[in-house]
């Protein structure tokens, strides 16, 4: 859904990012490919698609593996300092570009654009962040802009306690999107979960 190589939904109304719709999504995919049981992996936004997954195929599913997953990503970002410089909460300065560009390419070359040019004095400060990450045209960042914005809003807290599932969650202690704290929550609320 209007990533990567998918089409770009031809409208935005009606959100067709919502969770509910992913859900589908992966249950089409299902059963086209004719598959009755499977192991489901899911990482970061993915994680929720699979517990959703999960919490209504139960019969469907052997195992489930969430790798830096959450149940509540506005939650879970509200308690990092990355989303929060990458959304605007600060203005983007040179030295946060210089950063940026290094973790790419281990190098101070501009592989990121300056703000000053005019495309981007008509777009919300996500949107650059959304540009820098994407290197896509304008079309694409305001459908990953509507992705980004439904995303924010799933919740899947009542989908991970009702997971029977034998679950393993896999979770760097030092992630800085997804901070290690959330996985331990998502293994209280998975009865049946290991957490490595």
């Amino acid at each position: 859904r209007g990533c990567g190589e998918s089409s770009i939904p031809s409208s935005l109304e009606n959100n067709p990012y919502g969770l509910d719709k992913h859900t589908r999504d992966l249950d089409s995919i299902l059963n086209a490919e004719q598959v009755e049981k499977s192991i489901l992996v899911g990482h970061s936004a993915g994680s929720l698609v699979v517990q959703s997954y999960t919490a209504e195929n139960p019969g469907k599913i052997n195992g489930l593996v969430l790798i830096s997953g959450s149940y509540d990503l506005s939650k879970t970002f509200k308690r990092n300092l990355m989303r929060r410089a990458m959304l605007g909460f600060f203005p983007l300065k040179q030295s946060f570009l210089i950063f940026l560009n290094k973790l790419s390419n281990g190098k101070d070359e501009d592989y990121y654009p300056d703000f000053s040019e005019d495309r981007f004095r008509e777009i919300e400060d996500y949107e650059i962040a959304l540009e820098l990450y994407t290197h896509h045209d304008m079309e694409r960042v305001k459908s990953m802009n509507a992705l980004s914005r439904a995303i924010m809003k799933w919740n899947t807290e009542d989908s991970a306690k009702r997971i029977q599932t034998p679950t393993l969650i896999i979770h760097g202690e030092n992630d800085f999107l997804v901070p290690v704290k959330t996985a331990y929550e998502l293994h209280e609320m998975i009865k049946n979960s290991k957490i490595v």
